[in-house]
């Protein structure tokens, strides 16, 4: 009797080994793509400084294939066939909705600085529809603030992929400011993940 208990054990689990084997050789794997910004940032609100490390990803599964894949040719890619004015967005002052967003046509070129004198409000990642080369925009939000107005740069420092040397300076209706400095860089990743 105290030999059938291991044999009976010993049976089970390379059902159970091989069910699982099974289980694993017939779910479905899926390419899932991301593009993120990695922006270690010194953010001046008034007098206060602050250096933290922002960043921001998007997928197919937050916009659509072809607009991620625009976004993937002008920040990943440099690609000069495929331009688009893009945004893109990073959360940011830790509070629930704050945000700060560009929006720029896609591909810059190396080297080439762009001057930042307008605020937006809107955020997240996309293709936005016009046909015309529109101007570097920002949008940032922070609490009660809301940009309004703004005056920087920002200076291209590779396209492929896309690094960017920000320096913008924000204000919002009540006069307050938040001063925007530090390198943001893109990236892309591809995995194999199982399908949901």
């Amino acid at each position: 009797m105290m030999r059938l208990i291991p044999t009976a054990l010993a049976a089970s689990m390379l059902l159970a080994s091989s069910g699982c084997a099974q289980l694993e050789f017939l779910t479905t794997r899926c390419p899932v793509e991301s593009i993120t910004v990695t922006w270690p940032a010194t953010i001046t609100r008034g007098s206060s400084v602050t250096n933290v490390l922002l960043t921001g990803t998007v997928s197919p599964d937050n916009i659509d294939q072809a607009q991620f894949n625009t976004l993937k040719a002008g920040l990943i890619d440099g690609n000069t066939q495929s331009a688009a004015n893009i945004i893109w967005t990073v959360p940011a002052f830790n509070v629930n909705g704050g945000y700060i967003a560009f929006l720029h046509r896609a591909p810059l070129s190396a080297g080439d600085t762009h001057q930042v004198n307008l605020a937006f409000d809107g955020g997240g990642w996309g293709v936005f529809s016009d046909t015309r080369a529109l101007p570097p925009t920002v949008a940032v939000r922070a609490e009660s603030f809301n940009a309004t107005a703004a005056t920087g740069s920002i200076v291209v420092l590779s396209t492929s992929p896309l690094r960017l040397r920000i320096d913008v300076t924000t204000q919002n209706a009540a006069g307050e400011t938040i001063r925007l400095t530090g390198d943001a860089g893109f990236s892309y990743n591809k995995a194999i993940e199982n399908c949901s």
